[in-house]
């Protein structure tokens, strides 16, 4: 995939919120700093102040304007519950929301969402292109399987905490 930095001033570019759900918005103020290039878009429906800070995948917003489509409608679906923050990888929904695996080549990949079931407190869609950022290889009974790690730095990534109660994976309240 190309990146394309040759962005100007009211372009309408495609970028992950913090879920990694993409989005389209209307780029308005570009700044750059020691953390790099940033954008402000424009996102309808996104509440005031109208403008929403793009910093921690400012370079995903790059690579979406130039992503296949196919890859902005396309969603992983994670399993908050059923994954302990002991757990070493995250769990997956599988196939026609059947069953949890570990694995990228085992896991369900979905284009229709329903709000309330795919996403909830119990479970979470990314996108399938911040999904691709994630997975790492890892042996698994012998063989090369694309797993999420269970780790801080993914949590982040992702707006998720460690539930100690619950003893789950939990997102983080904006």
């Amino acid at each position: 995939m190309t990146i394309n930095t040759n962005y100007e001033l009211n372009q309408t570019v495609w970028f992950l919120d913090w879920r990694g759900v993409a989005h389209s918005g209307t780029i308005k103020r570009m700044s750059y700093d020691e953390k790099g290039l940033s954008y402000w878009l424009y996102v309808p429906g996104i509440p005031s102040p109208g403008f929403y800070e793009n910093k921690l995948f400012s370079t995903e917003a790059l690579a979406l304007a130039s992503a296949n489509v196919e890859e902005l409608t396309q969603y992983y679906v994670l399993s908050l519950y059923h994954t302990t923050s002991k757990d070493s990888h995250i769990l997956l929904w599988g196939p026609d929301n059947a069953g949890y695996v570990l694995s990228k080549q085992y896991a369900g990949l979905y284009e229709e969402l329903t709000p309330g079931y795919h996403d909830s407190e119990r479970s979470m869609p990314i996108s399938k292109l911040l999904a691709d950022t994630l997975f790492t290889l890892v042996q698994r009974e012998g063989q090369d399987r694309e797993m999420i790690p269970n780790t801080p730095e993914v949590w982040a990534a992702l707006g998720l905490k460690a539930d100690k109660k619950e003893k789950c994976l939990k997102r983080i309240k904006a």
